[in-house]
């Protein structure tokens, strides 16, 4: 085996077990945590020399109640701004593609004829693996082809 790939396999299980390790520590912390408040005195303790008083306390939990809904307010604005614009790229697409079974397909600026094959759920054979890079997807256009770009090198 050469070097490169012994790294990668190294990185692989780098990338595996890290998060598995951190959610490791982070139970085994809370347990540790879970069984030290069991006594009495300790979560005054903590607080004390923490200097942590009530009105802290308080403070905290009355911001948590606004930073946890808003955020959620955050992310659903983020997918409607974006299913906003994929809807409106969807009708102002200019380019048709007409598959052989007559089935029109839109296609957005950049998009490959892969991409939007595979967007509308037509099965498609790609030697590439899906990148775009093979001949498999050759196509033939009929008119307007004086409006496309010239190929990428």
């Amino acid at each position: 085996m050469s070097r490169s790939a012994q790294l990668l396999r190294l990185a692989f299980a780098l990338a595996l077990l890290w998060p598995v390790l951190a959610l490791a520590g982070y139970v085994s912390s809370g347990m540790q945590v879970v069984r030290l408040a069991a006594d009495e005195g300790w979560i005054g303790a903590t607080m004390a020399d923490a200097g942590m008083n009530l009105h802290m306390i308080d403070w905290v939990l009355y911001w948590a109640n606004f930073v946890a809904p808003g955020f959620v307010m955050l992310l659903i604005a983020l997918f409607l701004l974006r299913a906003r614009r994929v809807r409106r790229a969807n009708r102002t697409s200019q380019l048709r593609l007409r598959y052989q079974d007559r089935t029109t397909v839109a296609l957005r600026p950049g998009m490959t004829v892969l991409e939007a094959l595979r967007a509308a759920r037509i099965p498609h054979a790609s030697v590439c693996g899906g990148r775009g890079r093979c001949s498999t997807c050759r196509v033939h256009i009929d008119t307007g082809g004086e409006h496309l770009p010239a190929p990428p090198a």
